[in-house]
């Protein structure tokens, strides 16, 4: 049943949602020209009259003199409004042994405010983390046009080297990231290129296909290199039955930031106008209004992560109730026209936890139809060292890394510290029973190694199949 947007405003109005509420607003000199800056700042006005005012000629702050969690608290109630001198689309490297997504990321806010432990954003990037906003949507949406042709070539790189190998990939080749940014997307992105169509993209394709295979370090005879070039075009044709899925929500959740960016509005108008713009993000905020007062089209997803109440109440400060979540589910999905996901992850191990999943699991059961819930994806906790470390300094008192929690040390390429397979296997399996029929063909493992998809009976050359034409 469809509900109309009125009722669904009355219903979501009334969701307690917590609201990030900066205490400092750094402006660069460039953002200062565009009218959505001066917008911007008129919300966080209105939402801290006493905000704290600095304009700055560069993108980035000067770093303040402050260490550890002084540094952290700093960072986390301080925004900065700027523009984005890189290119704002990039391929999501899927680091590790793991099988997971092609995915393509488009950076319009970068760190995120909400100050959930176990983030891997406090320590991603080379610089300070800032929490900025890019308020040139425009260079973004002009990047996200051309970016199409930069996918499918993208994907016809997959196909060559997936039906090359005959075997489906299952997460990014190594070195694929690096051809993809650095390579077609940069002459795609000049003034001056000379690949603006189809035709051109897949002439450059098989001229530097040999190049391509040698920086990915994959061995190939002249005569099959020749095969390949020759079904480059078939693969060009076929990739173009896949739309283009841009994530806006890896570096941030932009939802918890849109009671002050307002950016979803001009972004839903953006899919209105444009029937081959699709965004996609993930949130553990509540912040839908933007969302209910248009329609999605089924051109956009949004992924609502879920935990127990004591994770989310240790673990996740600043974020959304797990109750005002599932309201925002709920709402969008008697709105009728978006498409929802579900994923509870991080699972925290602590005292009581599975049957606390198990009970995460019955709820999502009961009030929520998933029948209207494409995928509901699981993962339990995974640190770098560097994330590791910087949780013993930030975070002194958190039990996260502590010894009860009986993390090993990383092995076998992965590169992060996690939960014995023997563990993460079992609460897998828990949830996987729990669900039972509602879950077949939805659930899907996040960042997890192969071995586990298999002994969980998962299939894990099936998450590329709405993706990518490749071997079966």
């Amino acid at each position: 049943m469809i509900i109309s947007s009125k009722i669904l405003m009355e219903r979501i109005e009334k969701v307690n949602s917590k609201k990030y509420i900066p205490k400092r607003v750094y402006i660069s000199e460039s953002a200062q020209a565009y009218p959505r800056t001066q917008k911007i700042f008129a919300r966080l006005q209105k939402l801290n009259p006493d905000i704290q005012i600095e304009n700055i000629t560069t993108n980035t702050p000067a770093r303040p003199d402050l260490k550890d969690r002084a540094l952290y608290n700093f960072l986390k109630e301080t925004i900065v409004l700027c523009t984005r001198s890189a290119p704002y689309i990039e391929v999501f490297a899927s680091p590790g042994k793991i099988s997971e997504n092609l995915g393509i990321v488009g950076k319009i806010a970068s760190h995120c405010p909400l100050q959930c432990t176990f983030c891997y954003l406090d320590i991603s990037g080379r610089g300070t983390p800032w929490n900025r906003v890019y308020v040139d949507l425009e260079e973004f949406y002009e990047q996200a046009v051309k970016e199409r042709l930069v996918y499918r070539m993208t994907l016809t790189l997959w196909s060559a080297i997936s039906f090359h190998r005959k075997n489906p990939l299952n997460k990014v080749p190594e070195n694929f990231k690096s051809i993809c940014d650095n390579e077609i997307r940069k002459l795609v992105l000049q003034k001056r290129t000379d690949v603006t169509n189809d035709k051109e993209a897949i002439t450059h394709m098989k001229k530097n296909l040999g190049q391509f295979f040698k920086t990915m370090r994959i061995s190939v005879t002249e005569e099959e290199l020749s095969k390949i070039k020759k079904a480059i075009p078939g693969y060009y044709k076929k990739n173009k039955e896949y739309p283009l899925w841009i994530n806006i929500s890896e570096y941030s959740d932009v939802i918890g930031l849109d009671h002050i960016t307002n950016i979803m509005e001009e972004l839903i108008q953006l899919v209105h106008e444009d029937p081959e713009f699709r965004i996609k993000m993930r949130t553990k905020a509540a912040n839908i209004t933007n969302l209910l007062k248009h329609d999605g089209h089924d051109r956009v997803q949004i992924t609502f992560g879920l935990n127990t109440n004591f994770v989310i109440k240790k673990y996740e400060k600043g974020t959304a109730s797990l109750d005002d979540r599932f309201k925002s589910i709920n709402a969008l999905i008697a709105k009728g026209d978006y498409r929802i996901q579900i994923a509870i992850e991080p699972i925290i191990k602590y005292d009581g936890y599975e049957e606390d999943y198990k009970q995460l699991i019955r709820r999502v059961k009961k009030e929520i139809d998933l029948s209207n819930v494409s995928k509901i994806k699981i993962g339990t906790v995974r640190y770098k060292t560097q994330l590791k470390s910087f949780i013993e300094k930030t975070h002194p008192k958190s039990d996260l890394i502590s010894i009860k929690q009986e993390l090993v040390e990383p092995h076998d390429g992965d590169n992060r510290w996690r939960y014995s397979e023997a563990e993460r296997l079992k609460i897998y399996q828990i949830i996987k029973n729990e669900l039972g029929n509602v879950g077949k063909n939805k659930l899907e493992l996040a960042a997890e190694s192969p071995e586990l998809w298999d002994k969980l009976g998962l299939n894990k050359d099936d998450i590329h199949n709405d993706t990518v034409y490749q071997y079966r």
